[in-house]
């Protein structure tokens, strides 16, 4: 029977969680501490839901329900461009009437990850920008989906593409760390990169580079698409940095079709996850549209206990 100091660190907390375990606790009769353990209540999780979009709609966001912004990282950052350049942006996205906290589009197809001609001071030193000007602008999640950059090359290995990869989210991981900043890997439909398709594969890259500030967005557009179900997230919560949802049809907003989303936000609630839920759908729509699509996701967040 495996003691708590060999319990992984988020099972020691649900232990303890559960079984209220307090230093008081720990001397309380048999029959009184199995009675507070089915009284003690799990971490509540906490969930922010916004939206990939711009700026400019801010307003609009904010009447819809939308609690933040998330922008793309060549348009917003413009890792490209000198400071000077991006200096200019600095007034409007401070002044934003709802806070740009995500970024998402983070490498340009042209700056290859995977592959021949992957160039990897290139690459991270495009990223160390991008991680300098999203702290300079309060952003801390950098999704990393990028499927023109980390597309496997006709004729190359896939097994070297992973350790490319890993090379890769290894290097990013202190830069990241440098400036609170945390990558997160997103998985894509095969339409739109043959290279980690579903949650499991991405985890895998994760766990391989080892670091604290590189995990994972799960996209359930893509994941569903991939075949994954929310066992798949929940056995890989311990490296969730961040979440994007559409309706499976169409990458619809959440409520056109109906798409059930309360098992996966189960997943986040029985782990007491904090963190923010963006829509990421194709299309996207006006205020009346958006304000029932957010209506439609704090529903269902409510009734799987978030």
């Amino acid at each position: 029977m495996p003691t708590l100091s060999t319990l992984p660190v988020i099972d020691r907390r649900r232990f303890l969680a559960l079984a209220g375990l307090t230093g008081a606790a720990l001397f309380l009769p048999r029959g009184l501490r199995a009675a507070e353990a089915e009284a003690a209540p799990l971490k509540k999780a906490e969930v922010a839901f916004g939206i990939t979009g711009r700026l400019g709609s801010a307003r609009m966001l904010k009447d819809a329900g939308c609690d933040y912004i998330e922008e793309a990282v060549g348009g917003l950052l413009m890792p490209n461009k000198g400071d000077d350049e991006f200096a200019k942006r600095l007034p409007e996205i401070s002044a934003a009437l709802i806070p740009v906290k995500n970024c998402n589009s983070f490498l340009p197809g042209e700056l290859k990850s995977i592959g021949p001609q992957m160039n990897l001071e290139a690459v991270l030193a495009y990223a160390n920008t991008a991680f300098k000007r999203a702290r300079m602008v309060g952003i801390d999640i950098i999704t990393y989906g990028s499927g023109g950059s980390r597309k496997i090359p006709d004729g190359f290995a896939k097994e070297d593409a992973k350790k490319q990869f890993v090379e890769v989210l290894k290097g990013m991981g202190p830069l990241a760390a440098a400036q609170n900043v945390r990558v997160a890997v997103e998985p894509l439909r095969k339409e739109e990169c043959n290279f980690l398709n579903n949650i499991r594969e991405v985890a895998e890259m994760i766990r391989a580079a080892n670091h604290p500030n590189v995990g994972i967005t799960a996209d359930l557009y893509h994941m569903v698409l991939g075949g994954d179900v929310p066992a798949d997230l929940d056995a890989n919560i311990d490296i969730l940095h961040h979440f994007h949802l559409a309706e499976k049809e169409k990458r619809a907003l959440p409520g056109v079709a109906g798409d059930d989303f309360r098992g996966w936000f189960a997943v986040l609630a029985k782990h007491g996850w904090k963190g923010r839920v963006s829509i990421e759908a194709g299309g996207g729509g006006d205020q009346a549209a958006l304000t029932k699509a957010f209506a439609y996701l704090r529903t269902q967040a409510k009734e799987a206990g978030i």
